[in-house]
This record gives structure tokens, sequence and C-alpha cells, in this order.
């Protein structure tokens, strides 16, 4: 059996392996162009700034409703 895990790695060029997950930074969910999606780190700049828990206790706690068509706002120009 342990022969047998060693031959799966036969083929395996140590410098193509992604390195472990750092969990203490954030991640984005992206696609590529064939649809495989994988995780990538955000870098310390495309991290969005978090609410203040007073700001934050002012978010929406419902998702908005869809609006289909044109907005009355639109229309008014």
């Amino acid at each position: 059996m342990f022969e047998t895990s060693i031959s799966a790695f036969a083929g395996v060029n140590p410098t193509n392996v992604p390195p472990p997950i750092d969990y203490s930074k954030p991640y984005m969910l992206k696609c590529d162009s064939r649809g495989s999606c994988y995780a990538s780190p955000l870098n310390d700049d495309e991290v969005p700034p978090l609410p203040s828990y007073t700001e934050a206790l002012s978010c929406a706690t419902k998702p908005m409703p869809k609006h289909h068509g044109v907005s009355n706002d639109a229309t008014r120009s």
C-alpha cells in the first residue's frame, strides 16, 4: 500500500505545488476561463475596511428586492 501511494507522486513537480493556505489572510474565490474555481489570497490593499460596530448596526438585514425594468429615477432625467 505504501509503495502505491508513493508511485502516485512520481510525476509531481514540487515547484508547481502551491503553498498551503494561510488562514490568517482573507481569500476571494476566482474562476478561470475553463470554469475551474480556486481560492486566491487578497492583498492588504484589496481588503475593504470593515464598518464600525455602530455603522454595522445600521446595515441592511434583509436582501434588497429585485426591480425589473427602468427605475423611476432614471425616467425623470
